[in-house]
This record gives C-alpha cells, sequence and structure tokens, in this order.
C-alpha cells in the first residue's frame, strides 16, 4: 500500500509538470519566452505555473492564436500523459484522451478561464476546438521534448531559462 501511495503521489508530480511542459514547449513554438516552470505542493496535491512572456493585450491575430493555443497546451499535454503513461492508465482508469480531459478539467480551470477571456475579446480568434486540435498537433510533433521538459520539471520542481 505504501509503494502504491509513492507511486500515486510520483504520477502526481509527474503529471503537473507534464502540464506545464505542455505550456511551456507550445509557447517556445509560437515564440513566446518562456521565463520559467515551477510546481508546489498545495492542498494535498501538486499545483504549477508556467511563466511565459505574452502580452495580454496584443491586437496581433497571430499572438492572440498563439496566447490561446498555449492556453489549452497544459491541459493536453496532461491528458495526453495521462493516456500514455502505464502508471496513470492503471491508476486512475484513464482509457482515452477524451476521458482524460474530463477528469483533468478541473485543476485546469484558470487556464480555461484565460482563454475564454481572450476570445471574447477577439471573438474572430481560433475556437476552442481549433486551438485544441492545433496544439494537439504540436504537442505530438514535440513529444519527446515534453516528456524530458516534465520529467526533468518532477525532479527539480523549478526550471528557469
Amino acid at each position: 500500500m505504501k509503494q502504491q501511495k509513492s507511486l500515486i503521489a510520483s504520477s502526481e508530480w509527474l503529471s503537473a509538470a507534464a502540464h506545464e511542459a505542455g505550456h511551456a514547449v507550445v509557447a517556445s513554438l509560437r515564440g513566446f519566452p518562456v521565463r520559467s516552470l515551477r510546481l508546489w505542493s498545495e492542498n494535498g496535491g501538486v499545483a504549477g505555473m508556467a511563466s511565459i512572456d505574452i502580452n495580454e493585450r496584443t491586437t496581433d491575430p497571430e499572438e492572440i492564436n498563439g496566447y490561446l493555443l498555449v492556453s489549452v497546451a497544459g491541459h493536453e499535454a496532461q491528458a495526453r500523459w495521462a493516456t500514455e503513461r502505464e502508471g496513470h492508465r492503471n491508476l486512475f482508469g484513464f482509457r482515452d484522451h477524451g476521458s482524460a480531459l474530463d477528469l483533468t478539467r478541473a485543476g485546469c480551470r484558470h487556464d480555461l478561464d484565460l482563454f475564454h477571456q481572450m476570445r471574447r475579446r477577439h471573438p474572430a480568434a481560433l475556437t476552442e476546438a481549433a486551438a485544441r486540435t492545433h496544439a494537439r498537433i504540436l504537442l505530438r510533433r514535440h513529444w519527446p521534448r515534453l516528456q524530458r521538459l516534465a520529467t526533468r520539471l518532477a525532479r527539480a520542481k523549478h526550471l528557469t531559462y
């Protein structure tokens, strides 16, 4: 039982690290400077933050769409991580990407709020479905990079660039 609790705890750190790494990888691909990634314990779980230089007041359509992609990339990466990592599938029952998205949605509320705030200001920008599809494509192409970054972040808890 103690070993299973340790595996769950380790899985939580890796899942949160994958989330933050997802933001960082997509931000970097879109040309946004990534300053740092952090993880910490909070309320019995794991929380994280990616510090990325993004101008939230931009009017440039490419930057707006980049912001929207970065906003959903963490959730998409965390869901993919959960479905691909054997330990997660066995411990938490994620069978496919859609169920993993549903089960991890609560921890992504802040990111999704930011997405919808930007989308309300710029209704011609990417829809959530389009942003998620594009983010999934970018993450799939750069998955080994995300895996390495998530593993480093889960170990170090804080990375700066």
